[in-house]
């Protein structure tokens, strides 16, 4: 600080550095050199550089495999139709054996109501 007259106290720095921008202008690194917005730039090795190109064909092969299909989609279209009938009928037979059995033949009492056996007549 330099002071020109009595009670005024005048930094120091040159007319055409202000010092907002001493930090830039100087080869130093201000604060930490490893963290901030003006940080020290690390330098990247021969081994940082592989390992980035095997992980990036790592990552185009598994970008790879689902962007293939295994079947056509003719092929595909209705091919689980039988496996999934009989999912779907040992399902339904699980939860009727579950069921318990009616107590009454409804049937019995009123033939009228069995539309189905009327159609197969």
């Amino acid at each position: 600080m330099v002071s020109l007259e009595p009670g005024i106290i005048m930094p120091t720095w040159t007319a055409d550095c202000s010092w907002q921008t001493t930090p830039l202008n100087s080869s130093r690194i201000p604060g930490r050199q490893w963290i901030g917005k003006h940080r020290r730039p690390r330098a990247v090795s021969f081994q940082a550089k592989q390992n980035m190109i095997r992980r990036l064909e790592i990552e185009a092969e598994n970008q790879y495999w689902p962007s293939t299909p295994y079947l056509s989609a003719e092929q595909e279209y209705g091919h689980a139709a039988e496996r999934r009938a009989a999912a779907f009928e040992a399902i339904k037979a699980a939860k009727m054996a579950k069921f318990p059995p009616h107590r009454y033949d409804i049937y019995g009492h009123f033939p009228s109501l069995d539309s189905a056996l009327r159609i197969q007549r």
